[in-house]
Order: structure tokens, then sequence, then C-alpha cells
């Protein structure tokens, strides 16, 4: 079987085993895999995310970066996610941070997950200061989509 169905493949079992609640197949079907490519780390941290284990999201995140693989828009969207379930706003404004360094910050994941997360922390002025940054054809549809959900989040 060729590699790249291989991870392929992998990574859509993982994203089914996720969201069909069978957490302990996703990550060993993750430990097994010989190599690992972006969406495989972001399937899982997207799992770990998505499951309110965000201890294990962000410790995947880290892992990554260690095994020498670069984050992508997914990933720190996934990441921020976690943070706001840790309840923790130093989390996620270090995650920005490094969003920034890696010029992801501006991407509408990236975007999404930082308005919703600067909201939940009552950070309304860095709320304000990111849609402002993001000015562009796509704010007032972005900012109509979300604005209401993060009032009642």
């Amino acid at each position: 079987m060729c590699l790249g169905f291989y991870w392929f493949l992998s990574t859509k079992l993982m994203f089914m085993y996720g969201k069909s609640g069978h957490l302990s197949s996703a990550q060993r079907l993750f430990k097994e895999m010989p190599q690992r490519t972006i969406f495989t780390w972001n399937a899982l941290i997207g799992v770990y995310a998505s499951h309110g284990l965000p201890f294990k999201a962000i410790e995947l995140y880290h892992e990554m970066w260690i095994s020498g693989l670069m984050p992508d828009a997914c990933t720190f969207a996934s990441v921020l996610n976690a943070c706001n379930g840790l309840e923790d706003i130093h989390c996620g404004t270090e995650i920005h941070d490094v969003a920034i360094k890696c010029g992801f910050d501006s991407t509408t994941f990236v975007a999404n997950a930082l308005f919703f997360m600067y909201a939940k922390f009552e950070q309304f002025d860095s709320a304000m200061l990111l849609f402002e940054k993001l000015n562009g054809a796509f704010c007032a549809q972005w900012m109509g989509n979300n604005l209401g959900h993060v009032m009642h989040t």
C-alpha cells in the first residue's frame, strides 16, 4: 500500500474514532504510525481538544514541536480551544504569541479561536484589537457569524 494513502486513511480513521468517542483507538493508531504528518498530529490534538482533554491536547502540541514538525493554522486553532478548556488565559496568550511568530495569527481558523478565547476571558480590548487588525472583506461576515455566539457562551 502506498505510504501516502496509509497516512490519509489513518488520519481519517483517527477523526472517525474521535467523533465516535473511541479515543483509545485513535491514540493507538497514532502511536502505531511509523511516521506522522501535520494532519495526523492535528487530528489527535483536535480529538483531545473537542473531548474536553485540554492537557492532553497541549501536551501533544509540545511533543509535535519536539519532533521537529511546525504547527499550522489548524494546530493553533485546536490548541487555543484546548486553552479555553483549561480556563487559562495565559496558556492562550502564549499560543497567540507563537502563532504571531509563525505567521498564522491572521488566518480565519486562528482568528476565530483567538476571538472566542479573548471574549470568553472577558478580554474585550484584545478581542477588538484582533478584529481591527483583521480588516478586510471577510470581517463583517466573520463578526456577524461569531459575535452572537460569543455573547451567549
